[in-house]
């Protein structure tokens, strides 16, 4: 899997590079009730999950660490940045 939100032509060098090696995690979000049937879903396949982290109703984006700093991270590319 591949994230081709720049278009599919653009990442078509990084698709024919994929040459194993690699490991690749999938992304998702789950409301807390599911969390019980996700976790049935991957039990058989013997994936493991790791919840990283949760949806608020809080503004921005937060990344604290297992003693409950702040860590600061920045905000990846942003296309339309003008500074």
């Amino acid at each position: 899997m591949i994230d081709v939100s720049d278009g599919l032509v653009a990442d078509l060098a990084h698709i024919t590079q994929m040459r194993g090696g690699d490991d690749y995690e999938l992304c998702f979000t789950a409301a807390p009730e599911f969390r019980p049937g996700v976790s049935e879903i991957a039990s058989p396949t013997g994936l493991p999950l790791s919840r990283i982290g949760r949806i608020t109703s809080d503004e921005g984006i937060r990344c604290i660490d297992a003693e409950g700093g702040l860590i600061k991270v920045n905000k990846g590319y942003q296309h339309f940045d003008v500074d």
